[in-house]
């Protein structure tokens, strides 16, 4: 009985030492491997018309048009691109079906957010896996949630984990259709918005 209490406290250690050793690891780190996303909530579809995630120096993460997003706050979002920076500037035009207009958000991701996300990739989690194994890992997603009246949500996203870190207010700005798209019907700005609000709303 004492041997099997022994070995039981082995493993409680041997968990808690990589648990530690994990944390301790991630807290000397500076960069992290992150991707970008965009979601949206249910019924308030949206597509990306251009953006990205970078700094004073250069784009990191182009946030691309990839389709129709409306997977709801649930889903973190399909990645569109990543880096291991840390972004300072967050610039996105999107069009909103249900609003009928384009927004945009051009802003600094001011340094007291960006000490925020260097502390909580560095401090991480605690997850179980599928064997009921807890182990400490970290984020791996930057989120960018839209929402109607041009409220944009930054997120750190990890798996079975988000954690909100800022929100913005996006401003209503004009992109041609012909800009957003190949129009070969040759719509109008009115006419593309009333097709795509009945399709999607």
């Amino acid at each position: 009985m004492k041997i099997i209490h022994q070995l039981v406290g082995l493993g409680i250690a041997v968990l808690l030492s990589c648990n530690n050793s994990n944390k301790k690891d991630m807290k000397n780190k500076e960069n992290f491997s992150w991707g970008a996303a965009v979601t949206a909530p249910r019924f308030y579809p949206v597509e990306i018309h251009k953006g990205y995630l970078g700094n004073d120096k250069k784009m990191i993460a182009p946030l691309i048009n990839t389709g129709l997003i409306q997977d709801s706050w649930t889903y973190d979002g399909d990645v569109l691109s990543g880096g291991t920076e840390m972004p300072t500037m967050l610039s996105l035009i999107w069009v909103s079906y249900a609003e009928k207009k384009f927004w945009k958000i051009e802003t600094i991701i001011n340094q007291a957010i960006q000490d925020k996300i260097k502390q909580l990739f560095q401090e991480g989690y605690m997850n179980k896996d599928l064997k009921n194994v807890w182990s400490r890992i970290t984020y791996k997603k930057i989120t960018i949630g839209l929402a109607p009246g041009g409220t944009v949500i930054l997120w750190l996203s990890g798996l079975n984990k988000k954690v909100e870190i800022a929100n913005y207010q996006a401003v209503e700005t004009f992109v041609s259709v012909n800009e957003f798209y190949r129009n070969p019907d040759e719509d109008t700005q009115q006419e593309f918005y009333n097709y795509f609000y009945n399709a999607y709303i």
